[in-house]
């Protein structure tokens, strides 16, 4: 699976404190897949707008999403795509490509969610 990108496509995105099932998908299992991903290869997690802003649901996500290096987002008004890689140049890459996304798509916008500093 060198340079594969993972897709996962829960109904809703991640769990909240409150929502919990096969509507989202946990932490627990994103950080284990992650985990066994080569260095190469990154994951992406589909995210439904809850209703709070994407502000505030990508603040909560950034203390919790510790367990990736990269965590960078494409998002319009009614979902995102939140990817995660495991090291900093796997990291640049999906990061990078999110930003030219956006940028050919005029309502889409970029966010760096968070970056490991090492």
């Amino acid at each position: 699976m060198e340079n594969a990108l993972v897709f996962f496509d829960p109904d809703n995105g991640f769990e909240t404190k409150t929502m919990h099932g096969e509507n989202w998908v946990l932490h627990s299992e994103i950080e284990e897949f992650l985990s066994r991903l080569p260095k190469s290869s990154a994951l992406v997690v589909y995210q439904h707008r809850p209703r709070r802003t994407w502000a505030d649901l990508f603040a909560d996500l950034t203390k919790i999403v510790c367990y990736a290096h990269t965590v960078a987002t494409a998002y319009d008004g009614n979902l995102a795509f939140v990817a995660m890689a495991g090291n900093k140049r796997t990291g640049e890459r999906i990061s990078e490509a999110l930003e030219a996304y956006a940028k050919s798509h005029g309502v889409v916008r970029h966010g760096l969610l968070m970056r490991a500093q090492i």
